[in-house]
């Protein structure tokens, strides 16, 4: 009776602990920047991050918003652009030299499919088992928030806007779980 118990304790241990045991901090991570150089993600602990996809279709009025946000907030918040790998190399050209005097981190072209290929920080973004939070599939506009702590608390669809009032709200909120 006790031996059964104790494998039942065992099993509900296992059972509500098992995103954290398996989960992996955002920290533990690093990205190349746009110029290949690589960047440990520890270094923005204690701030927000906000990943941005962004791709073909991001007109240049939503990536002056993106810049224009980054800027105003860039001592609350790091802004990380990603693109998917499948970007037309002109596009991305352009994008690299507009975001490069900008405070946003732009990152090398990413796969976002769920593959062997896909980028670990995306892998991380949208699998639960990483994040501990989600599980969602990353595309052109998805904007994830990260609070200080390391935590996914926030992942916004495509059709929410900068200067939506819940995006601002996730973005300007104390979350300390």
């Amino acid at each position: 009776m006790k031996r059964e118990f104790k494998k039942i304790i065992v099993f509900f241990i296992f059972l509500f602990a098992g995103n954290a045991l398996f989960s992996q901090s955002i920290y533990e991570l690093s990205i190349k920047d746009s110029y290949g150089r690589e960047v440990q993600l520890q270094k923005y602990q204690g701030i927000k991050l906000l990943f941005v996809v962004i791709g073909n279709d991001s007109s240049l009025r939503k990536n002056r918003e993106l810049i224009d946000f980054a800027d105003s907030l860039s001592s609350k918040v790091k802004v990380v652009a990603l693109f998917e790998n499948n970007l037309d190399k002109s596009i991305e050209d352009v994008l690299t030299i507009y975001y490069s005097k900008s405070k946003i981190l732009l990152m090398q072209p990413v796969v976002l499919a769920k593959s062997n290929e896909q980028s670990p920080i995306i892998t991380w973004l949208t699998d639960r088992t990483k994040n501990r939070h989600f599980d969602v599939i990353a595309k052109m506009g998805s904007k994830f928030v990260v609070n200080e702590n390391g935590n996914l608390y926030s992942v916004l669809e495509p059709e929410i806007d900068l200067n939506n009032t819940l995006f601002l709200k996730a973005i300007q909120s104390q979350h300390t779980h």
